[in-house]
């Protein structure tokens, strides 16, 4: 009878214990995603509940997506109905899969924009077009740029921004370079050759030293003789700043899709 009475403890232990274990996650507390309010105040009281071992790589994707994607009607929209009703271990498998996926559509943008977007909207006609920039060249040991411009648009310009690439055909790995000169008083209809030598900083040097010879060029801003801005390639610089934003959100994704 001995033998008999602890065979049935231990399966009656044995079955409390899978009991138990199958219903660990259901007493989880789970995501109201019914609004954009909610499912932000829902994060946090979940937080509570996730192990030490995935907080920090939970409480990772919650603040880039709080910070990021929530406060976009559009992407909380994406999210709400796989997210609704999720506990902390589903909600990290929903994030994971979408931050995977999101990352890979900012690679795609950052790419063309880089290779085809911000070179053909340099290049495309506007009236900085009008300023013609020829024969540029850049002196590695003396630090002296060198080019011809014609000012054919109706300003005075004293000086400018110029981008310079090998060519502005969309593509990779092409030798690019954004540089400031100055120059006497150009008025409208006048050409002139233009000699500075580069001051001596390093983000200068560096930015000067990848000018090549004949490497085309376009006026990207122009300045009058008070170095006031008198003609801006506007489209090109929202191009630039939307990049840079583009650069920091994949950075952010590659260091929560770490943790």
């Amino acid at each position: 009878m001995k033998k008999i009475s602890l065979i049935l403890c231990l399966g009656i232990f044995f079955v409390g214990g899978c009991a138990q274990s199958s219903t660990s996650t259901q007493n989880l507390p789970v995501l109201d995603a019914s609004s954009q309010e909610r499912l932000v105040e829902s994060l946090k009281i979940i937080s509570a509940s996730v192990p030490a071992a995935q907080k920090q790589k939970f409480d990772g994707y919650v603040d880039f997506y709080t910070k990021y994607q929530f406060p976009s009607p559009k992407s909380y929209e994406r999210l709400a109905t796989e997210l609704n009703g999720k506990n902390y271990q589903e909600a990290l498998q929903v994030f994971n899969e979408d931050l995977i996926a999101l990352k890979k559509d900012f690679d795609g943008s950052i790419s063309r924009l880089s290779l085809a977007g911000i070179p053909e909207i340099a290049s495309q006609p506007s009236e900085l077009s009008k300023i013609v920039i020829t024969n540029l060249t850049y002196n590695k040991a003396t630090h002296v740029k060198e080019m011809d411009i014609e000012n054919k648009t109706d300003k005075e310009i004293s000086g400018l921004q110029i981008m310079a690439r090998e060519d502005f055909e969309p593509g990779p790995n092409k030798k690019m370079a954004m540089f400031i000169v100055d120059f006497p008083l150009l008025k409208p209809g006048q050409k002139a050759h233009v000699t500075e030598k580069e001051d001596i900083s390093l983000a200068q040097e560096m930015l000067a030293a990848k000018i090549t010879a004949n490497m085309p060029a376009v006026a990207i801003q122009a300045f009058d003789k008070d170095k006031m801005l008198v003609l801006n390639n506007e489209g090109l610089f929202e191009a630039i700043d939307a990049l840079e934003k583009l650069h920091f959100l994949a950075d952010e994704m590659d260091r929560v899709l770490r943790l």
